[in-house]
């Protein structure tokens, strides 16, 4: 069975690598400007440059991506908000029968590309690979391989330790709990990927949890893949469903008005309107 193995390469490639490389390359050398208006210039690139640190920041510290840290040109009104994919990896872009680290399967990673293709979606980590930098490199690797643009990868859910849990102590369900109340999270601090259209797809149950208010936060949004297949055209074809806009309501053909809506004036020679003053008095 073919699987996706990383290349070895003795420069960083992916683009979290790329940006700390070119950022460090900045450091030491002078700035170019590729904008004639110098004092125009000056002021996006240093916006420029503060969000890109503000990106790389996120991906270096010791805890997760939250929308509340994003640069603002990420923070978007709900009706700009492109929809948003919270993706897990281990039994949706592989299958328990692949046992090789790090192991992706190119025909999954082909129908994760037809979704974020059919929906223009933003993808959110909440699979455990966002945990370890070497597990996302991979990643984003097997991305750009697949034709997937990495800047679609906007975020990670934090990582919730078991005093943050809503959990009964049943251990055959913490995987779950930990997932949903991550993904939960997440949103609490993102109101506008909530308000707008997102699903997650998952091999855990998310739905088997404790708190009721998680599971019906989470409830409509779900497709649960199974860990022998992974990521199915069928799961593809919900996922598309959820994430897509929906088409605007055609128009209704305009009725005919009243007869007596657009009667004009009245034609009677008694009729002999000469001024309409500022006031609105008819003087005849």
């Amino acid at each position: 069975m073919a699987t996706f193995r990383p290349t070895k390469r003795s420069t960083p490639t992916s683009p979290i690598q790329r940006l700390r490389r070119s950022l460090s390359s900045e450091s030491d050398d002078e700035p170019t400007v590729h904008i004639s208006d110098a004092a125009t210039a000056g002021s996006d690139a240093s916006a420029s440059t503060d969000d890109e640190k503000a990106v790389l920041s996120h991906w270096d510290s010791d805890n997760a991506l939250d929308a509340t840290d994003l640069p603002s040109t990420l923070l978007l009104h709900p009706s700009q908000q492109p929809p948003t994919l919270f993706l897990d990896v281990d039994g949706v872009l592989n299958t328990a029968q692949m046992f090789e680290r790090h192991a992706l399967h190119p025909k999954l990673l082909k129908r994760l590309k037809s979704v974020v293709d059919a929906t223009d979606c933003r993808i959110v980590l909440s699979t455990t690979w966002r945990m370890a930098e070497e597990n996302e490199r991979v990643l984003l690797d097997a991305l750009i391989e697949h034709g997937i643009n990495p800047n679609v990868v906007v975020g990670r859910t934090p990582v919730l330790g078991l005093a943050d849990l809503h959990w009964s102590g049943d251990h055959g369900t913490l995987a779950e709990t930990r997932r949903a109340s991550e993904i939960v999270r997440y949103l609490d601090t993102s109101p506008a990927v909530e308000k707008g259209r997102w699903a997650v797809v998952d091999d855990l149950d998310v739905l088997r949890v404790d708190d009721p208010s998680i599971r019906q936060r989470l409830e409509g949004h779900f497709i649960r893949t199974a860990v022998e297949s992974g990521l199915t055209q069928t799961c593809c074809d919900a996922l598309i469903a959820l994430l897509k806009p929906l088409p605007p309501p055609p128009c209704a053909e305009p009725s005919a008005p009243p007869a007596d809506v657009c009667r004009g004036p009245p034609t009677s020679p008694t009729f002999n309107m000469k001024l309409l003053s500022t006031t609105g008095t008819v003087i005849t």
